[in-house]
């Protein structure tokens, strides 16, 4: 078996634990040459177009590339992070590991599509905001994420949460239930949480907000939704910090509770 064979069966393993802890999922030996002055270095691109895979509906591949030589990818379900290097115009990538999050079969699977592409030496070419990883099983054209998606405003936004946090675990909303928040122009939030509805004042500072009291509806709540509306209301008091990258929103209240949301698309 060849080398890159063996590097592909190592990866290809389905994620099986729900919650959000790490796992190496290759071998090999860290990136000997720091590419902090390649084009690439410093910036965070976003797929534009695909090919040899279907992208899930509603997914983006992200492809953050540190001056350090790391990457760190996200294609909708877990994060994979290794070293990097790049060199005549191939990319090198070794020593991923993985989180260990449970996500829909298709989203495990694009995981799995994407580790094999990065991991077969593919052609890396770079120009200006654009860039194209092509391998054996397809390739992916990227443009740099400032370009692409500049950050959304968190005011007048009606923001889907998407992830559940808590301290250094993150796992996805339990099925069925749905939740969001949109933080008025004013100075009103209005939040759906799985079950009931909630209202609250707030303010910002930099980049914390101060919510006062949340008024609810009172509908009895079981099972998973009523496990939303108790983490929503934990996160949704007192002093949060907040942090948006692109169409990302991340709420961290001062227990260490947080959320991750997403933009509300628009058909």
């Amino acid at each position: 078996m060849g080398m890159n064979s063996g590097r592909l069966l190592t990866l290809l393993v389905s994620c099986v634990l729900v919650g959000c802890g790490s796992s190496q999922i290759t071998g090999g030996t860290t990136a000997s040459t720091l590419p902090s002055s390649s084009p690439e270095a410093g910036r965070t691109y976003l797929s534009t177009g695909v090919t040899g895979h279907q992208l899930v509906a509603n997914t983006t591949i992200s492809i953050s590339f540190d001056i350090r030589g790391t990457l760190s990818v996200q294609a909708g379900c877990n994060s994979i992070g290794g070293s990097y290097s790049v060199a005549s115009g191939t990319l090198r990538v070794d020593a991923l590991s993985q989180t260990e999050m449970g996500c829909a079969p298709e989203l495990m699977s694009q995981d799995e599509w994407l580790v094999s592409l990065l991991t077969t030496d593919p052609t890396f070419t770079a120009d200006a905001d654009t860039l194209v990883i092509s391998g054996p099983t397809g390739s992916i054209t990227m443009l740099d994420k400032k370009t692409a998606q500049p950050d959304a405003s968190l005011v007048g936004t009606r923001w889907l949460v998407d992830t559940i946090i808590q301290g250094d675990v993150a796992s996805t909303p339990p099925q069925g239930a749905v939740g969001s928040i949109l933080f008025g122009g004013d100075g009103a939030l209005a939040a759906s949480l799985g079950c009931n509805t909630g209202s609250a004042q707030f303010t910002v500072v930099g980049d914390n907000i101060t919510i006062g009291a949340m008024a609810t509806t009172r509908m009895a709540c079981l099972g998973e939704a009523a496990e939303l509306e108790k983490h929503m209301l934990a996160v949704l008091t007192g002093a949060v910090q907040f942090a948006i990258d692109g169409d990302a929103l991340t709420l961290t209240a001062e227990s260490g509770a947080g959320l991750g949301l997403r933009l509300e698309q628009h058909p």
